[in-house]
């Protein structure tokens, strides 16, 4: 049993993969394809270009984390990270931290990266 609800799923390449309507994978245990599968290498360098656009996100942790404060996921609470004064196990966020985009350089037209006024 691979587990899930594959009724009305379907068979895919008769590998043992299962795709259920609700929408999870399941692999049958017998199925040992993926640990044949080759991986590329996971390096410093394909990290940068792959996350480049979390570079913002990763300076604000490091000058938070160099502040002395303590870091974990703002998600849940519609951040990217929560600080505390000190351990998070003693006491609560001080903060709630999203990291927001560059403004605009100076001298360009401001009103190109603004949404439309509202009609009402």
């Amino acid at each position: 049993d691979g587990g899930g609800d594959t009724s009305g799923g379907a068979e895919a390449g008769g590998g043992g993969l299962v795709l259920p309507k609700t929408g999870f994978v399941s692999i049958a245990r017998e199925c040992s394809d993926w640990r044949e599968a080759s991986l590329p290498p996971l390096t410093a360098e394909a990290l940068r270009e792959r996350h480049a656009e979390r570079r913002p996100q990763v300076r604000v942790f490091r000058a938070l984390w160099d502040a002395g404060c303590y870091l974990s996921c703002g998600l849940k609470f519609g951040g990217d990270f929560l600080a505390y004064t000190d351990d998070p196990m003693r006491c609560h966020a001080a903060a709630v931290v999203t990291v927001l985009p560059a403004p605009p350089p100076a001298g360009r037209d401001a009103s190109a990266t603004r949404p439309p006024a509202s009609p009402l």
